[in-house]
């Protein structure tokens, strides 16, 4: 009985090296099937909707051995449906930035997974997607307009939302 835990943890071990190593033949973490979707511009435009972002993560973030919901990096599964329910008001777990909140709802400015995208401020570790390429300006665009489109969550009076 032992005996077949470990096989089949060898097997899940195998099979990820296998994805690792062909992630990394491939050029993981892979492209848009439509870059086109995301204009220089996307401020306002209701076609860089949280479809377009969770699907941006997918193909981005959420190849194996990245975010994949199997065995998240950093326990953050970028690749599974409803990613807003696991980056709006969570925090990172991110030795030394444990106090980051993910995603702040109407404020990228505030929002950790931005910076580790963008690059643009102080983050723990790497700049994110490790593998290149980064993400286009129009991609980290499209992901700062639907974090602003998030609505902030109500205003708490007394500990009662």
């Amino acid at each position: 009985m032992i005996q077949g835990g470990i096989g089949a943890h060898r097997r899940r071990f195998v099979v990820g090296l296998l994805m690792s190593w062909g992630c990394v033949v491939a050029g993981c973490p892979g492209t848009l099937s439509d870059p086109d979707a995301f204009t220089d511009d996307p401020r306002g435009n209701p076609e860089c909707t949280e479809a377009d972002v969770e699907a941006l993560l997918v193909a981005t973030c959420g190849a194996s051995n990245c975010h994949d919901p199997i065995e998240p990096a950093g326990q953050l599964d970028l690749a599974s449906a409803d990613v807003a329910s696991r980056l709006v008001g969570v925090n990172s777990v991110a030795v030394g930035c444990t106090d980051r909140v993910l995603v702040v709802a109407a404020a990228p400015e505030s929002s950790y997974l931005l910076s580790k995208v963008d690059g643009s401020t102080d983050i723990c570790g790497l700049q994110m997607p490790v593998v290149p390429p980064a993400l286009s300006d129009s991609e980290v665009t499209c992901i700062e307009d639907w974090i602003l489109s998030l609505a902030e969550p109500p205003a708490m009076e007394g500990g009662i939302p």
